[in-house]
């Protein structure tokens, strides 16, 4: 048992290896025409090994690579069949664009070759028809040329109709055989086309040389009408694929043996008055015929078949006559294709390459030019013929039958026929798909795929090699600069994108992905990459049509307070980011004199008003002695204010008698709109105005005693004012002149965001009189209610107050908070108003948030302590 499963083990390695040892063989002999051109794929692309660079074109170094042959001309050498060559250069002042050009040259066949041509001869055989025959004779013979004057081709004629006229051998002479034709030949009635087979079959197998090849040509329209009977006892063969059906026809069985000598015969014709004649369907003679024909196709001739204007009965038996699909070629009744169908023939018969086809792919992201409508404007197919001195001409008739055609970026190059010093150039044009994201900057990319030529029909493929192209990049350079901006203020680093014009692929990318410059780098970089949706594509110099990319950038997020503009400056590209500066404008105000009443003003219960939290140190005022004077009643004007944006203020001096005060400290403070009730106030009535400096009358002042005291007005950024508190202070009641006080108007200021109604005080006019120091009541202040205003956010820069001595003054209407544009201005604006100021000024970055709490938290506790002494006292 364990013998016959070690025999069967070994038989099935030895079966295993006799398949190994075939696939192997089958392989060898399928590759062995052909050069495997070896190419290296690396970083710097892909590119044929032994190859010639030469700026953005990489070619095949023709007639150097070793392990090859070439022949005088530098082609790649195909067994002196075929010549090949690939090649591909920049075209002159069109960026990007590349010529690829396919050279093709063939060569002559020397083998000898003995051919017969059996010609239908019928009735219908003269006038121009014969004209036609003669010429196609005399182009066939001009298309085989060198091969007839060499005697390496020789050429029989048999002309039948209802008998044959044959040259009972070869010739070499194309006048003598016309002159057969013209003269010796007869037309009569009859297609006799099995005798005239069985005649040209003779004279192959008689009369040609035995070493040369066997060629058999037939010309009519195969509707045969007579046939041999066959012969007795003849072989019958049931059709197993000798005879193809066409056209409906069918052909179950047949003979190959007939009774040639014997003067009867079949016919087709029911009116025939010939006693030889046998009448018999039509199916009978073709049946018949057909039989003569598989028995010359068993004779292992070429046979070609020219059917001129056919029936379907008669292109049945054209088919099946041709020994090959390819060998079955049709013409006009009048024969005046004939020339072109025996030229096709010739072409096999002394041409290397006598049925070629170039099929060429293009490569990965090469861009064909003309694809999808590739007709001759698109490329450049010539037809060349070797002359006596060596010099390549032009031959159109070379490439008359050739055709070109292009699909999925594939072109396919057919009917090619080459022979001994002609051959064929094709030049199309192709770029790079720089736009792709798949794109690398200067690495090599094959122009095609796998190239190959066909010779004919035996299906051998022989490989061109392939050159590459490459297309250039760019790199950028980007820089960042700050204009008005504190060190402190430049983020550590920014974002941008780099943005591209001029694609034409609608599918190219326009806007990369965010990238940033950082502070640590001096905010410089350079880029010859940038991430597009997540992957890093490079910057290509050119779009898909050669023209130049127009590369910028865009920083993105800039805050609302900066300006930024993009500048190219020696291909270096800058961002610069200008901080924005801001402007006040305030105009006069003109105050017409006023007249105040004496008035009456009784203590009054206000509610702590919103002013903005300030850490003031107590002053101290020395008591002061004030020179009498003399106060004229004050003119005053009334005003108009439009609203402003304040620009930093410093306080003019006051004239005081000598004291001394603390310079008071506020803190910035962010001012809420605050809701105050209205003050208690005799009634008094005052013009919107400005005080302008009025004079007044000398009056005597005694030295007074004054309380510490809020002071100064101080730099605050936009606030919500807090309650304030205010010391009671004692004076003696004073003297004063009647006075009379119209109501007056305050329109507002553009100062800093608060809510605040003003307040309405009674500016007086006071003659001069004699002040005793007095002590007043500390007065007890009731809520007032204030009105909330809109106005605009300002931003004042410090005043400063220098002590002074008082002098005679002027009296300005006194205003509690801002001026209010229009009286009676909605609590909802102001909020809204309010609320989008404040959003405009919040803080960028952690730092200056932490900075607006440390204020927050200040005048929270300000405010806080403000009230407690307020109502402690």
């Amino acid at each position: 048992m364990k013998v016959n499963k070690i025999k069967s083990s070994k038989s099935l390695a030895f079966l295993l290896l006799t398949i190994g040892l075939m696939i192997t063989c089958m392989s060898l002999q399928a590759n062995a025409d052909t050069y495997d051109f070896d190419y290296q794929n690396n970083q710097s692309g892909q590119y044929i090994t032994d190859g010639v660079e030469q700026g953005d074109t990489y070619n095949y170094d023709y007639g150097n690579a070793p392990g090859v042959d070439f022949d005088n001309e530098n082609y790649v050498n195909y067994h002196d069949e075929a010549y090949v060559k690939k090649s591909v250069k920049e075209v002159a002042g069109q960026q990007g664009l590349f010529d690829v050009t396919l050279d093709v040259k063939g060569n002559q066949i020397d083998n000898p070759v003995d051919l017969v041509l059996v010609i239908d001869y019928s009735s219908s055989m003269k006038g121009e028809k014969l004209t036609n025959a003669l010429k196609g004779l005399q182009q066939f013979g001009e298309e085989l040329g060198d091969s007839l004057s060499n005697g390496s081709i020789r050429i029989g004629i048999v002309a039948y109709n209802r008998t044959t006229y044959s040259t009972n051998g070869f010739s070499t002479d194309i006048d003598y055989l016309q002159n057969f034709l013209q003269h010796t030949a007869e037309s009569h009635s009859g297609t006799f086309m099995q005798k005239g087979l069985m005649e040209g079959q003779r004279l192959l197998l008689e009369q040609s040389r035995p070493e040369a090849e066997k060629m058999f040509i037939h010309i009519g329209d195969d509707s045969a009408n007579r046939s041999y009977l066959p012969a007795e006892n003849a072989t019958v063969y049931p059709n197993t694929g000798k005879i193809d059906d066409y056209n409906g026809y069918h052909t179950s069985s047949y003979t190959k043996a007939f009774q040639t000598a014997n003067p009867q015969y079949h016919t087709t014709s029911k009116t025939s008055t010939d006693s030889l004649a046998v009448p018999v369907s039509s199916q009978v003679v073709t049946d018949e015929t057909l039989g003569t024909i598989v028995d010359i196709k068993e004779s292992n001739f070429t046979v070609y078949s020219v059917a001129t204007a056919p029936s379907a009965r008669g292109e049945y038996i054209a088919r099946n006559l041709a020994t090959a699909p390819a060998n079955y070629l049709t013409t006009d009744e009048n024969l005046s294709g004939l020339g072109s169908a025996l030229k096709e023939i010739a072409n096999h018969i002394d041409k290397t390459i006598p049925n070629g086809t170039i099929t060429d792919p293009m490569g990965e992201s090469i861009l064909l030019q003309g694809v999808s409508m590739f007709d001759n404007s698109h490329y450049q197919l010539v037809g060349w013929r070797k002359n006596d001195q060596g010099a390549w001409i032009q031959a159109p008739e070379i490439v008359a039958a050739v055709q070109v055609t292009e699909a999925n970026q594939t072109i396919s190059v057919s009917n090619i026929a080459l022979g001994e010093n002609e051959k064929l150039t094709l030049t199309y044009q192709v770029r790079i798909n720089t736009e792709s994201a798949e794109f690398q900057g200067e690495t090599w990319v094959l122009c095609n795929g796998r190239t190959t030529l066909t010779t004919g029909s035996d299906g051998e493929y022989l490989d061109f090699p392939i050159p590459s192209i490459k297309a250039p990049v760019v790199e950028l350079k980007i820089m960042k600069k700050w204009v008005n901006v504190p060190d402190a203020e430049i983020p550590d680093q920014i974002e941008y994108q780099v943005k591209r014009t001029t694609t034409v692929s609608a599918e190219s990318w326009q806007t990369s992905d965010s990238l940033t410059l950082n502070k640590g780098e001096g905010y410089q970089g350079t880029r010859t990459k940038v991430p597009v949706e997540g992957q890093n594509v490079v910057l290509p110099k050119y779009n898909n049509q050669g023209e130049d990319f127009f590369y910028t950038v865009e920083e993105v997020n800039v805050p609302d307070d900066f300006e930024s503009a993009v500048t190219n400056e020696d291909g270096t590209i800058i961002i610069t980011n200008t901080k924005k500066e801001t402007s006040s404008t305030t105009e006069p105000s003109v105050t017409e004199p006023s007249v105040t009443e004496p008035s009456t003003t009784e203590p009054s219960t206000t509610e702590p008003s919103t002013t903005e939290p300030s850490t003031t140190e107590s002053s101290t005022t020395e008591s002061s002695t004030t020179e009498p004077s003399t106060t004229e009643p004050s003119t005053t004007e009334p005003s108009t204010t439009e609203p402003s944006t304040t620009e930093p203020s410093t306080t003019e001096p006051s004239t005081t008698e000598p004291s001394t005060t603390e310079p008071s400290t506020t803190e910035p403070s962010t001012t809420e709109p605050s809701t105050t009730e209205p003050s208690t106030t005799e009634p008094s009535t005052t013009e919107p105005s400005m005080t302008e400096s009025s004079t007044m009358e000398p009056s005597t002042t005694e030295p007074s005693s004054t309380e510490p005291s809020v002071t100064e007005p101080s730099t605050t950024e936009p606030s919500t004012t807090e309650p304030s508190s205010t010391e009671p202070s004692t004076t003696e009641p004073s003297s004063t002149e009647p006075s009379t006080t119209e109501p007056s108007v305050t329109e507002p200021s553009t100062t800093e965001p608060s809510t605040t109604e003003p307040s309405m005080t009674e500016p007086s006019v006071t003659e001069s009189s004699v002040t005793e120091s007095s002590s007043t009541e500390p007065s007890t202040t009731e809520p007032s209610m204030t009105e909330p205003s809109v106005t605009e956010s300002s931003v004042t820069e410090s005043s400063s107050t220098e002590p002074s001595t008082t002098k005679p003054n002027t009296t300005d209407s006194s205003m509690l908070g801002t001026q209010n544009n229009q009286s009676g201005s909605s609590h909802s604006a102001t909020l809204n108003a309010s609320n989008k100021t404040n959003d405009k000024k919040l803080p960028q970055t952690n730092d200056e948030k932490a900075s607006w709490m440390l204020v927050l938290g200040i005048m929270i506790v300000s405010v806080i302590g403000g009230t407690i002494i307020i109502r402690m006292k």
